[in-house]
């Protein structure tokens, strides 16, 4: 490495200088260790408690009192919008908290008051572990981080492919702590488990897609063959098509010719009309309450109609499942779910019925600001920017944008795009030099 690179290395946190990992990456990166497990190895508190929530809490604190310098006037271009957003959820759980709006439905984590509260702070703690990965990024520190959340992928689709030879051979297979149930699932004549450490399988598609772009990124093609598995023992409709999408963007990206498409984009409406047909026998798309397709569109559709009651800011963050049943679309589909609680089942519904025109403009503009961050670093970051596209189309049936593992992809995605692969010095094509860019 030259002097000059390990001078800047050194100056923005990246050399240890004798003083060892600071502790609040330490904190950080056992917390990536854990992201997977968002209900094994969960106590429940009224809610499922997972220890990366704990670790990311102590985080925090543990950052500000490091006093590292942070150099905010690069950051501002992504950050005002998050800052913005935030500031709408916090009205908006304010407007609606003391309103005499007749919420119906059950008494869901204590109310809808302590569970808008308690999604507030969340939407806030996730926020801050995004600023604090963007804060004072360092290849060192980078490179730990991204070692934990690979490892911690192996290890959630380890128990998954462990649950597939048990069903298998035993007929069954051990619940983590935490678990309460398998989500079963027929992957061919074998028996899966969707869920494996997460709640549901739809939970862990997305995690498993932006793990394989990290792992790909980083030239890991043992951890991106993992996840990629991982992916498909979900059997989530939206991660398969995010994978898609994500192989196609990369394709695009790489050839910069569209006659150099057209081999990707046949193959592409093969394997989607194969997935349609595959979960069409598996009645996905039938009008009934057991069909997922059906369910989805009827909770987007109610998701609108709640919008529609409070336009411009929403309802607040985690009250759809409150005003569920007084904006219905279909009380039919309605009743036939068995769950606990309703949700959009959508992000973009999700955020523009709980927050409104200005909440879906805030996060849009974060984004597209946040892509075109992943653009203009290096060239070997086509794929990360490549996961921006396959992020969107898994938006389109995920059930929430509030969960930690999507913010400290968002961060760890913008800081690793700016070095090298094989880091022998950093990119300095950051967002200082493309400002008016972001703007």
């Amino acid at each position: 490495m030259h002097s000059a690179a390990r001078t800047r290395l050194a100056s923005r946190g990246g050399a240890t200088g004798g003083k060892g990992t600071p502790a609040y990456i330490l904190l950080l990166g056992l917390g990536f260790l854990f992201l997977p497990f968002t209900k094994a190895l969960t106590v429940d508190i009224g809610f499922p408690l997972k220890i990366y929530e704990l670790l990311f809490a102590a985080a925090l604190p543990t950052f500000l009192l490091s006093r590292h310098p942070v150099h905010l006037k690069q950051k501002w271009p992504l950050l005002r919008p998050l800052i913005f957003a935030w500031l709408v959820a916090v009205g908006s759980f304010f407007a609606f908290s003391y309103a005499d709006v007749g919420h119906l439905g059950m008494d869901f984590r204590g109310g809808a008051t302590l569970d808008g509260l308690a999604r507030v702070a969340y939407l806030l703690l996730n926020l801050g572990i995004f600023f604090v990965i963007i804060a004072r990024p360092s290849l060192s520190a980078s490179s730990f981080l991204v070692n934990c959340w690979l490892i911690g992928c192996a290890i959630s689709v380890s128990y998954s492919v462990y649950c597939v030879f048990s069903y298998l051979i035993f007929g069954e297979a051990f619940l983590l702590p935490g678990l309460e149930r398998h989500q079963l699932g027929n992957l061919g004549p074998i028996l899966v488990s969707r869920s494996g450490t997460f709640e549901e399988g739809n939970f862990g598609g997305l995690y498993f897609l932006v793990s394989a772009a990290l792992a790909l990124h980083l030239r890991r093609p043992i951890f991106a063959a993992i996840a990629i598995v991982g992916l498909i023992l979900t059997q989530s409709t939206a991660a398969y098509f995010g994978l898609i999408m994500l192989v196609g963007a990369y394709y695009l990206l790489a050839n910069r010719n569209l006659f150099a498409l057209i081999p990707y984009f046949v193959a592409a409406c093969v394997a989607a009309f194969g997935l349609f047909v595959y979960f069409a026998e598996q009645g996905k798309f039938e009008a009934t309450g057991s069909a997922s397709g059906a369910v989805r569109f009827n909770e987007a559709m109610t998701g609108i109609n709640i919008w529609l009651t409070s336009p411009i800011y929403g309802v607040g963050l985690g009250q759809y499942g409150f005003h569920y049943f007084r904006n219905v679309w279909d009380m039919s589909l309605a009743e036939a779910v068995t769950s606990e609680r309703h949700i959009a089942a959508v992000v973009y519904v999700e955020i523009l019925s709980e927050l409104g025109i200005l909440g879906l403009l805030a996060f849009a503009l974060f984004w597209t600001r946040w892509a075109r961050a992943i653009k203009v670093g290096h060239r070997n970051g086509n794929i990360l920017y490549a996961s921006t596209f396959a992020i969107l189309v898994s938006f389109l049936a995920y059930p929430t944008f509030n969960i930690a593992f999507i913010w400290c992809y968002f961060g760890m995605a913008l800081v690793l795009v700016h070095y090298h692969i094989d880091g022998s010095r950093i990119a300095d094509v950051g967002l200082s030099k493309n400002r008016a860019r972001l703007n």
